[in-house]
């Protein structure tokens, strides 16, 4: 399966294609301005979840269910992140390392 190269094509020979997602997104725009302008907003209120995040606890000792597992940890975060997406978020410290990142969020 190593041996089999990505198949990569141009972006000239991408256009020149009669069908493409491309062509569909401009002609959508195209045909729904309001659409292109409603995406470039942000889709979520700045108090996304706040509800269930004033509920949050630091300190609180909590199991985080991903697609390799259960993981156990103590949450060290809640509230927003401003350079994130809008909505309050949950920042967890795990017991043990996993995953490729330390937590952080752009230094937070």
């Amino acid at each position: 399966m190593d041996s089999i190269e990505k198949y990569m094509m141009s972006d000239d020979d991408y256009d020149k294609l009669p069908d493409s997602f491309r062509k569909f997104k401009i002609q959508l725009f195209k045909n729904n301005p309001e659409l292109a302008l409603k995406l470039q907003k942000k889709t979520l209120p700045d108090d996304h979840m706040k509800e269930i995040a004033d509920k949050i606890n630091l300190g609180t000792r909590c199991k985080v269910d991903t697609l390799s597992g259960h993981h156990l940890g103590t949450v060290k975060y809640v509230g927003p992140l401003e350079k994130l997406k809008p909505g309050y978020w949950v920042g967890i410290l795990l017991d043990e390392p996993h995953g490729k990142n330390n937590g952080s969020c752009m230094g937070h």
